[in-house]
C-alpha cells in the first residue's frame, strides 16, 4: 500500500516536471504569438479600431501608419521624402505636409507589416531623422514603443514575484524546504498555464498581448501561493492530530478542498465576465488569466499534496510538527481566529448575508465610477519619441 502511494505521488511529480519542461521554452516562444499593436488595447466598438479593420480593403499591402514630424523654419529647407522611401520597409511616403504657420512639417510613411518588423522599421526612421529634429509618432510609433515597454517584462515580474513569494514563504514557515516547494507548485502552474495559452493565441482563439503575459505571471504566482498555503495550514494541523503522513494529509486534502475550489471558481468566474468588456485588452484577459486560476487549481490539489507526501514531516523541518494527537497548543496560540472560524461555521446564514449586504452597498457606487481611461500618451511613463512627436 505504501509502495502503491509513493508510486503514485512520483508518477504525479514527474507529469509536473515534463509540463514545466514543455513550459520553459514556451516562455520563449510566447513572444511568437504575442501583439502589442495599438488596436488590441482599444475598444471593439471604436472608430480608430473600425478603420484599422476596414483599411485592408482599400489597399493590397497590410501597413501601419509612422508619423514623421518636426519644427523647421523653412518647410523647403528639409526634404526627407527621398531617405524615407530608401527606409527599408517602407512601401510609401505622403507629405511633406507644413503646418498653418509653416514653422512645422510633417510625413507620413507606411511600413508594410506582412515582410518587415514595424518596431525595426520605426528604429531605422528614427536614425534616419533624428538628426534633422524630427520625431516619429503616429500608430507605428505607439506601437513600437508599446512592444518596447513589454519587451522581457514577463520574465522580470516573475523573477521579482517568486523572490518577493520566497521572502514571504521563508518568514511565515520558518522552514527551508516548505517554501520551496510551494514556489515549485506555483511555478508548474505558470508552465501549465503558459503551454495551453500558447496554443490558444496560435489558433487565435485569444489575442495575447505584453500585458496580459505580465498579469498572468504574477495571478497564476500569486493564486498557486495562496491555495498552498490553505492546504500546508491544514497539512500542519493534520500531522499533530494523526501519525501517518498519509492519513493527514487525506484529511488535509478533502478540509482543503471546498475551500480551495470555492476560491479558485470565484475568481475564474470573475475574470471571465472580462469578455463583456468593450476593450479588447480587457476582453482577452478574461480566458487567459482564468486559464492560469484553473492550472493553479489543479496544482494545489495535485503536485503540492504529492510533494508533501513525499517529503514527509520534514517539509517542515526545523520545526517539524509533532503527533501529539491534538491541537490544544494551536488553538491556545491563534484564539481570535478560531473565535472566527467557529461563529463562520455555528452562523453561515449571517455570515453570507452580512457579506452580500456590504457587497450591494459596495456595488451601490457604480454609477459614480469615471471610466474614460487615458490616453495614448498616458500610457508611456517615460517621455519616448513618440510622444515627443505626437506633442
Amino acid at each position: 500500500m505504501k509502495l502503491t502511494r509513493i508510486a503514485s505521488a512520483l508518477a504525479l511529480v514527474i507529469i509536473w516536471f515534463i509540463i514545466a519542461g514543455l513550459g520553459g521554452p514556451t516562455f520563449g516562444k510566447i513572444s511568437d504569438v504575442s501583439t502589442n499593436d495599438r488596436t488590441t488595447f482599444l475598444p471593439a466598438s471604436s472608430e480608430s479600431t473600425q478603420v484599422s479593420e476596414l483599411t485592408p480593403e482599400f489597399s493590397d499591402s497590410q501597413g501601419i501608419p509612422a508619423i514623421i514630424a518636426g519644427e523647421t523654419s523653412d518647410v523647403g529647407e528639409v526634404d526627407l521624402t527621398e531617405r524615407l522611401e530608401s527606409t527599408e520597409g517602407v512601401i510609401q511616403v505622403i507629405g511633406p505636409t507644413p503646418s498653418e504657420d509653416s514653422q512645422a512639417v510633417q510625413y507620413i510613411a507606411l511600413i508594410d507589416t506582412e515582410s518587415a518588423d514595424a518596431t525595426e522599421v520605426v528604429q531605422l526612421l528614427s536614425d534616419e531623422v533624428t538628426d534633422d529634429g524630427f520625431y516619429v509618432t503616429g500608430p507605428a510609433g505607439f506601437s513600437a514603443d508599446l512592444a518596447n515597454a513589454f519587451a522581457g517584462i514577463d520574465g522580470i515580474l516573475l523573477l521579482v514575484a517568486l523572490a518577493a513569494v520566497l521572502v514571504i514563504l521563508i518568514a511565515v514557515y520558518r522552514a527551508v524546504l516548505l517554501p520551496f516547494i510551494v514556489i515549485l507548485t506555483a511555478v508548474g502552474a505558470l508552465c501549465a498555464a503558459i503551454v495551453v495559452i500558447y496554443y490558444m493565441a496560435k489558433a487565435d482563439i485569444i489575442v495575447l498581448n505584453g500585458q496580459s503575459q505580465g498579469i498572468l505571471s504574477i495571478l497564476v504566482i500569486g493564486a498557486a501561493t495562496d491555495y498552498s498555503l490553505l492546504m500546508v495550514a491544514r497539512q500542519r494541523e493534520e500531522l499533530q492530530k494523526q501519525e501517518s503522513v498519509a492519513d493527514a494529509l487525506k484529511s488535509s486534502w478533502k478540509a482543503s478542498f471546498g475551500a480551495i475550489t470555492a476560491s479558485a471558481a470565484t475568481v475564474a468566474i470573475a475574470l471571465l465576465c472580462l469578455l463583456v468588456s468593450d476593450l479588447n485588452s480587457n476582453r482577452s484577459l478574461g480566458p487567459i488569466a482564468a486559464t492560469g486560476i484553473f492550472f493553479a487549481w489543479v496544482a494545489a490539489l495535485t503536485l503540492l499534496p504529492a510533494l508533501l507526501y513525499l517529503f514527509g514531516r520534514a517539509s517542515f523541518w526545523p520545526a517539524k510538527p509533532k503527533f501529539t494527537g491534538e491541537l490544544t497548543s494551536e488553538q491556545n496560540a491563534h484564539k481570535f481566529w478560531y473565535k472566527v472560524a467557529n461563529f463562520v461555521q455555528g452562523s453561515p446564514r449571517k455570515v453570507w448575508a452580512g457579506t452580500l449586504v456590504l457587497l450591494f452597498l459596495g456595488a451601490a457606487w457604480v454609477p459614480l465610477l469615471n471610466a474614460n481611461g487615458v490616453s495614448n500618451s498616458d500610457i508611456l511613463l517615460s517621455d519616448t519619441e513618440a510622444k515627443q512627436g505626437q506633442e
